[in-house]
């Protein structure tokens, strides 16, 4: 199973489970008040009480409210690339990015106004481009993968994975200012583009 690698350049490793619960009720506590107020008003404070966790434990954790934001944008795009690895199929390797794409609209969907602060957020260039960057590692990661597999690219790799994180966020940004109504259209859309992108960029030797 190919993992995108984490912010310091090395794959996840498991964690002791009581590290896993506290992160985790960090993040649950993130979403909880991201979809109840402002984004750019959100204190560690806040985050802490609402998980039931110590500020001290929170720095023993993560340098600062930036780095538990990459942490978290990671750890939830390592989840859906996990999940849709399993079903990969070498036959229609598009499978896999239509389903990413799929588990990320559900989120968005299902989180829409904290989605909808963060793109009005002034650190929003900072996250856009957490989440660029790991969409682009999943991409180029799985793009080998399909190298490895026999598939033939008529294109740079590193070219592929650049246009398809930043188009793919373009989109959503745009689906997400405009309301960020009916996901599964969007999804259906998107899928269908990426069958014809990917029926004129590869073929099988």
């Amino acid at each position: 199973m190919y993992k995108y690698v984490s912010k310091e350049g090395v794959h996840m490793d498991k964690k002791d489970l009581r590290v896993i619960k506290t992160e985790q009720a960090l993040r649950n506590a993130l979403l909880e008040l991201g979809n109840a107020k402002d984004f750019d008003s959100i204190t560690i404070n806040e985050i802490c009480e609402k998980a039931l966790v110590r500020r001290s434990t929170f720095y023993r954790h993560y340098e600062d409210k930036y780095d538990f934001y990459q942490c978290t944008i990671i750890h939830l795009l390592n989840i859906y690339n996990e999940k849709n690895d399993v079903h990969y199929n070498h036959y229609h390797p598009e499978k896999f990015y239509a389903a990413m794409i799929h588990d990320v609209l559900l989120f968005l969907d299902q989180n829409k106004s904290l989605a909808k602060s963060v793109i009005c957020s002034e650190i929003y260039g900072v996250i856009s481009m957490i989440i660029y960057k790991q969409l682009y590692l999943i991409i180029e990661s799985h793009l080998n993968r399909e190298m490895e597999n026999g598939y033939v690219f008529n294109q740079d790799i590193n070219l592929l994975a650049e246009f398809s994180a930043g188009g793919i966020m373009r989109i959503i940004f745009n689906w997400l200012q405009a309301g960020g109504n009916n996901v599964d259209y969007l999804s259906s859309s998107l899928e269908e583009m990426l069958n014809q992108f990917w029926s004129k960029m590869r073929f099988q030797k």
